[in-house]
């Protein structure tokens, strides 16, 4: 697949970096086994976990992005078969921040002034706490999930994990959220009734994830539809 452009990844990294905690809280033919966490079966039914797996925290990634569009554009680029979209999502929301000197900067930034984050302890603490919906602000657990999932990557970017733990951490929520949600929609759902009791202000960020909570899941070409969540 090509890869994600500079201009394009900075758009992930200054849209995210500048926002609250509430916004960061902030497959192919043939029976081709396992590789790189996928495992396929025919083309028109992919199965993927490791990239299911960061699709729970997707609704940040697509709003730093830019939003639905602007993610979608740019997966496109590497065509739109379901094995194209798989490899092409894979490099948009796998890990989106890396972990060079700007971006770990960053990363611990966040998660310093937002959830007291400083260390690999810490951070597991949190993570512990989402995970079991243990938090103050644990309204739904899709908000839960999502926020998971987005710390694992900023956790990363600082340097508090591996690329293997992070992987490891985040494949421990699929099969909770596969438990408690049946669609994407659902889970979307929840992640939106979850935020809103977290914050009710009607800013225009509440706005747009709201939008995108409703949209993520629609229209052609779409990740969410060619991995359904169960």
């Amino acid at each position: 697949m090509k890869k994600t452009t500079n201009n394009f990844k900075n758009i992930l990294i200054a849209g995210l970096f500048a926002v609250s905690c509430g916004t960061f809280l902030a497959s192919c033919g043939g029976n081709e086994g396992k590789a790189d966490g996928k495992e396929t079966t025919s083309d028109s039914k992919i199965q993927d976990d490791e990239l299911k797996s960061f699709m729970l925290g997707g609704i940040y990634f697509e709003n730093g992005y830019g939003g639905k569009s602007t993610t979608e554009d740019e997966a496109n680029k590497n065509g739109t078969k379901p094995k194209e979209l798989v490899e092409a999502y894979r490099g948009l929301f796998i890990f989106p921040f890396k972990q060079t000197a700007q971006e770990a900067s960053g990363a611990k930034s966040m998660l310093n002034s937002y959830w007291d984050v400083n260390s690999k302890d810490s951070l597991v603490s949190v993570l512990n706490k989402l995970k079991s919906h243990k938090m103050e602000s644990s309204h739904t657990k899709a908000w839960d999930y999502a926020r998971y999932i987005n710390n694992v990557c900023l956790g990363y970017a600082a340097g508090y994990l591996t690329e293997d733990e992070g992987k490891k951490l985040v494949a421990e929520i699929l099969p909770l959220a596969k438990a408690d949600y049946k669609t994407w929609d659902e889970y979307f759902a929840d992640f939106a009734k979850g935020r809103t009791l977290w914050n009710a202000e009607e800013s225009e960020d509440k706005k747009a994830f709201d939008a995108l909570a409703t949209t993520i899941t629609k229209g052609d070409n779409n990740i969410y539809q060619t991995l359904p969540l169960n």
